[in-house]
């Protein structure tokens, strides 16, 4: 290893050395100083807060209220045609 690659890795270490110090809280602030520093909660009230209605009601699903219906089902339902092998015939 060369010096010049041995100086720089001492300098490196004492710049990361100064920068983890500076980001230390103060010795002289407490725990206590710092805890009262901090914003506190929100106070929670007893009422609920009530939402307001929104402005147009949610549509009605009609294909689910078709597809529920068993009778409504059967009245629609269409019958299947039967279809002719496709490997059969000319070809």
């Amino acid at each position: 290893m060369s010096r010049k690659s041995s100086l720089k890795g001492w300098k490196l270490l004492i710049l990361c050395m100064i920068l983890l110090t500076a980001c230390q809280t103060p010795a002289n602030e407490t725990i206590e100083e710092v805890a009262a520093e901090l914003p506190t909660a929100i106070e929670i009230t007893e009422e609920p807060t009530q939402v307001p209605p929104t402005a147009t009601p949610l549509p009605i699903d009609e294909c689910l209220s078709c597809h529920l219906d068993k009778d409504r089902l059967i009245e629609t339902a269409k019958i299947e045609e039967a279809l002719e092998a496709e490997s059969s015939g000319e070809g």
